[in-house]
């Protein structure tokens, strides 16, 4: 289709290809760019469009619909690159909301945390963080519904503190609650655990 590199190869052998009809008469500049290969392509896109991983949690009163979450995640470009289903302690809870310690609602939020077990989950994709802070929606379920129907707080939260999801805040919340559940991780470029690279058993877990 891209036609071979040089313009006058390109408009001898190949005169419907794109760099014989679109380059400009008189310059050697082929107009056009395309990988040689499946890896050059891959190392581009990675260049161009790099993908991030940020953390989503499926908070104690929402674990029994993780299915539909999921599903939800997924269908928004999402890769889940690792899952862990964990019983935080107060303590451990406290840690993964030290921003808001401080406020009138912290003790009740760890309270609640550490009632039962949560789905933690590393997700990756081109704008993670952001991307997930949107399909969450605001903090309030009644607000989602009102801005975000679609949202997985307006579809599965029941108030402001089970509201059925979390989410880092940004890349260095996110790196910071992936070593502190899962450990010394590493991820390729497609978001999957580079080999040799071992998960924090839950026992280990830093309290």
């Amino acid at each position: 289709l891209l036609g071979p590199t040089e313009v006058e190869k390109a408009k001898d052998e190949a005169p419907e290809s794109l760099r014989a009809r679109f380059s400009m008469d008189g310059s050697d500049d082929n107009g056009l760019h395309g990988a040689q290969n499946e890896l050059e392509a891959e190392k581009e896109i990675q260049y161009f469009f790099p993908k991030e991983q940020t953390v989503a949690v499926i908070k104690p009163n929402s674990v029994d619909q993780k299915e539909g979450i999921i599903k939800k995640i997924e269908e928004s470009g999402f890769k889940v690159s690792l899952s862990k289903e964990q019983h935080l302690t107060k303590d451990v809870a406290s840690q993964l909301y030290a921003d808001h310690q401080g406020s009138e609602y912290f003790n009740d939020l760890t309270d609640f945390m550490s009632s039962g077990p949560s789905l933690f989950m590393v997700l990756t994709r081109e704008d993670a963080v952001i991307g997930w802070r949107a399909l969450m929606g605001p903090k309030d379920p009644e607000q989602a519904k009102q801005e975000n129907s679609d949202s997985l707080r307006a579809l599965y939260g029941e108030n402001t503190l089970r509201n059925a999801v979390h989410g880092s805040s940004n890349k260095e919340h996110a790196s910071k609650t992936i070593e502190m559940i899962f450990g010394e991780v590493e991820f390729g470029p497609d978001g999957s655990v580079k080999e040799g690279v071992e998960e924090k058993p839950e026992n280990e877990t830093e309290s």
